[in-house]
């Protein structure tokens, strides 16, 4: 799903910075899954105008929006954000 605009576009980084919200995985991860079926089903969202506004050029767009997808769908196999980020995620 893409949206235009992120529900809450910058939040603030580790370091005290802020950062724009690009992307938010929304589900259960795989590995607490269970046979009997979830209500909803699990949904990647990518904030366009967010991804947009840290690109220089739609090279960078293009890697951008890659990267995005591949994190949150690390967060659907389970992946926890720092380990995302130590694979460059």
């Amino acid at each position: 799903m893409i949206e235009e605009e992120s529900i809450s576009p910058l939040i603030k980084g580790k370091s005290g910075g802020s950062r724009y919200t690009l992307g938010l995985y929304h589900g259960f991860p795989m590995p607490s899954k269970t046979h009997r079926g979830q209500p909803f089903p699990d949904r990647i969202i990518i904030y366009k105008r967010s991804i947009e506004a840290v690109s220089r050029n739609s090279k960078s767009l293009k890697r951008n929006i890659k990267r995005v997808v591949l994190h949150e769908i690390g967060h659907y196999f389970g992946i926890s954000e720092e380990r995302l980020r130590e694979l460059g995620y």
